[in-house]
């Protein structure tokens, strides 16, 4: 069995994601609480135990419909069974001359129920024509290598989730391009209630013949 971690590690060093009008995302800080030996009110801890600061967006993450759009469904409110699929790569990098033709292609490909689509691109990458056609797949998830970070990319996000899409992103583009139709791909969110974005692990899983 071949396991390709798609997922970008959290760090201190990692730079909160920010805006040239100045918005800034919460930094990660990962921070110790209490460490084994140390005294915590009358006993000394036997234990280690960290403390996490961090944007729902950081690193590899999930976003939900209501990222973008109030009321909307949730982190939460996606089933457990859209978190894994049979991987349909979809390598859009140089392909701008002929993108819906080639998302037309995937499609055929992509219309199995257990199927979650990654594309080798961020959001930005798709043309209006090629929202609307990811859209027409109807699918519960996709996954994409790298975030969006430009108002093309914002315009694109917000229409897949308004259509009802979680979307799996930033995710490992130098990993996510080993990744091969038919691996299983396993989206991981954390479990959080009533959350726009969580961040997430994500596996691609090949089953390879035994010696």
């Amino acid at each position: 069995m071949l396991i390709i971690d798609l997922t970008l590690p959290l760090s201190d060093a990692d730079l909160p994601f920010t805006e040239p009008s100045g918005y800034r995302d919460p930094p990660t800080r990962i921070e110790p609480w209490v460490a084994i030996g140390q005294q915590s009110g009358t006993r000394t801890s036997p234990f280690h135990v960290s403390h996490l600061h961090l944007s729902a967006h950081a690193g590899t993450h999930i976003d939900a419909p209501s990222h973008f759009h109030d009321g909307a469904p949730t982190v939460s409110d996606l089933l457990p069974a859209a978190l894994a699929g049979r991987a349909v790569v979809i390598d859009l990098r140089h392909a701008a001359a002929d993108l819906v033709s080639r998302l037309r292609e995937a499609a055929v490909r992509a219309a199995k129920a257990d199927v979650t689509p990654l594309l080798l691109t961020p959001p930005q990458w798709l043309t209006p024509a090629g929202v609307d056609e990811v859209i027409t797949w109807s699918r519960p998830l996709i996954a994409f290598a790298g975030e969006a970070d430009s108002d093309d990319g914002y315009v694109a996000l917000s229409r897949l989730l308004a259509a009802g899409l979680w979307i799996a992103t930033n995710l490992d583009p130098t990993k996510a391009a080993l990744v091969q139709d038919g691996d299983l791909l396993v989206v991981a969110p954390l479990a959080i209630s009533g959350i726009e974005a969580s961040p997430c692990r994500v596996l691609a899983i090949r089953e390879t013949t035994p010696r």
